[in-house]
């Protein structure tokens, strides 16, 4: 495209903070939190008009196992504990023991509420709402002096001394010297959408509608998949198909699928309209955004790889730990494959059979946990931005394995600590100290093994 210089614009000066972290969901709360009660002065930009990312925006209700693989030791806790723990005290979230994917179903509108008052609590965070970041303000050295957003009060610039790009898709790294890549094949994103009046449908059943009938509505047979909604039983909400082959870091891709993921909820409505007309089903709500698995990944100091996560490799500088397994929904033949850390491996794909098999090798052990070391969140190329989010530096099966919230979680309460740390020492970004950080997060909450 055409580059347009645009000399007379002007922003305003917004304010002076140590920290300023872009992107408001879980991640980018986390990381401001951490890093102000760690006492730093921190800017908290948000798109939205709410907190919560994909978790409050896309509706996704579920928060994946906290427990190892053998079930006898928690190894994740921090700040999604805490969220777990407030929402419990309002009946706004469902422990289900027996689950490791859906170990935890939350009403999504309460955690919006919970994360504001979160912030709010903490008198060093300075939220920005309805506030879109749009380009780096930089010294005449180039060094990242500030970050410009576009709110309601047209063009303004916050001033920091580091940032946290928890954007999503890296969007102050891509305008930054920071080496940044597009998934070749990237995984494709899910509409959510909530249904009242679904007394006596169950979510198999709404699988099989929408795989066995979609083409009646014109989308393509897809496996989908849903959850109740705590002390709301007729409501459900559910992720009913994918949109193949967009790049949501790109405004006209991202439009597309924006429009054509609501196309697909139309459909599945009609479906249910049709084939179970004496349920009175209704649509309550779509997500404000489409779910986005994948775009842009930032390269770092450390790649994870799917050797790393089904070795379950040890790091000495881990800031997080996870069980979700390596869930790779595929662009090229529409199907899905899991490799679990129990050694089995699944593919699917609507209406065919499951093909289940191992990937364990002869003589090798299955893994309890694995791990994220601080590296795959400290950025090449730049002296003071942490990489936070989906953007993580992951190779394919790896990525889909720490892309789920319960893992970004914890990526972004470490970006907050290491962003203290960074400043507290006067160090760039490749230079903070892991056990510092480490020690931190553990005086935070966190556990790391």
């Amino acid at each position: 495209m055409n580059k347009i210089n645009l000399p007379q614009m002007q922003a305003t000066e917004l304010m002076q903070a140590d920290l300023c972290v872009l992107g408001g969901s879980c991640t980018g709360v986390f990381a401001a939190i951490r890093a102000a009660r760690l006492g730093l002065k921190v800017a908290l930009v948000e798109k939205q008009n709410s907190f919560g990312g994909v978790a409050t925006q896309a509706l996704v209700t579920v928060w994946h196992t906290l427990r190892n693989m053998r079930d006898d030791k928690q190894i994740i806790a921090g700040l999604t504990q805490e969220c777990l723990d407030r929402l419990a005290l309002r009946g706004a979230v469902k422990y289900n023991p027996d689950s490791r994917a859906v170990s935890y179903v939350m009403n999504t509108e309460e955690l919006k509420i919970e994360l504001d008052i979160l912030v709010r609590q903490e008198k060093n965070i300075t939220p920005f709402l309805h506030a879109s970041y749009c380009a780096p303000y930089l010294a005449e050295d180039g060094t990242l002096k500030g970050a410009v957003i576009a709110s309601k009060s047209g063009l303004g610039v916050i001033l920091a001394k580091c940032f946290v790009d928890a954007t999503g898709d890296g969007d102050l790294l891509r305008d930054l010297p920071c080496p940044t890549t597009l998934a070749s094949n990237p995984q494709p994103p899910t509409p959510g959408m909530k249904i009242s009046g679904m007394t006596n449908i169950t979510e198999q059943m709404l699988v099989k509608l929408v795989g066995e009938h979609a083409e009646e509505v014109g989308i393509q047979p897809d496996r989908g998949w849903g959850t109740s909604v705590p002390d709301a039983p007729d409501v459900f909400y559910f992720a009913p198909t994918h949109v193949y082959d967009v790049d949501c870091s790109d405004v006209f891709s991202l439009t597309y699928a924006e429009m054509e993921s609501r196309r697909h909820v139309r459909g599945v409505m009609d479906l249910l309209h049709k084939y179970y007309p004496e349920e009175k089903t209704a649509l309550v709500s779509l997500g404000s955004y489409i779910g986005g698995r994948e775009s842009r990944h930032v390269r770092c100091l450390h790649t994870l790889t799917e050797q790393d996560v089904l070795d379950g490799k040890r790091f000495a500088d881990a800031i997080a730990n996870g069980t979700y397994p390596c869930d790779i929904h595929r662009n090229d033949d529409l199907g899905i494959t899991w490799k679990y850390l129990d050694g089995t491996e699944i593919y699917r794909r609507s209406g065919q059979e499951d093909v289940v098999r191992t990937w364990l090798k002869p003589g090798q052990t299955a893994p309890d946990f694995y791990q994220v070391p601080l590296k795959t969140i400290i950025p090449q190329g730049v002296k003071n931005v942490f990489a936070a989010g989906r953007m993580v530096d992951a190779d394919q099966s790896a990525f889909g394995a720490i892309r789920v919230m319960v893992n970004l979680n914890q990526l972004g309460e470490a970006a907050g600590v290491a962003a203290y740390d960074s400043i507290n020492r006067n160090v760039p970004v490749n230079n903070v100290d892991a056990e510092t950080v480490r020690r931190l997060l553990l005086q935070g909450g966190s556990i790391l093994l």
